[in-house]
């Protein structure tokens, strides 16, 4: 469990890396046929959907994960994301931090559910690929 937690945590600051530099490439994308809000709404869940399905499948890699485990990185990556992007908002925009917790809206709680999707998708993908030598209810 140690080694998950270990790196998640590595795997966290890339990410949240790799997903504000696309989301500021989004604002260059063109979507002259499409609402334009809602083209960007759903390119952006889709950019946080992606970059956290690849680093939970990184987390997960070589490792057949327990239920156990994929729900405490889940769990990890929920806290630490929305931490990370709270500590962007207040250092970027010069706020406090009481400002950046009230200001969540129905969108954030979207992104959170996102977050979650892709890290239990990229943890029982990971279960999938690496199947059990003992077949589980079986004590040894």
């Amino acid at each position: 469990m140690i080694r998950f937690l270990v790196r998640a945590l590595i795997a966290s600051v890339p990410r949240f890396l790799i997903i504000m530099a696309l989301l500021n490439a989004v604002l260059y994308f063109e979507t002259s046929p499409l609402p334009e809000a809602l083209t960007y709404l759903v390119l952006a869940y889709l950019i946080h959907f992606g970059a956290t399905y690849l680093a939970g499948a990184w987390i997960f890699a070589k490792h057949r994960p327990e239920w156990l485990e994929i729900g405490a990185i889940t769990l990890f990556v929920l806290v630490f994301g929305t931490f990370l992007e709270i500590a962007a908002y207040v250092s970027i925009f010069k706020r406090s931090w009481s400002i950046a917790f009230s200001s969540y809206t129905w969108e954030s709680l979207i992104v959170i559910l996102v977050y979650a999707a892709a890290v239990v998708l990229a943890g029982w993908r990971a279960r999938m690929k690496h199947p059990s030598i003992v077949p589980e209810g079986i004590n040894l």
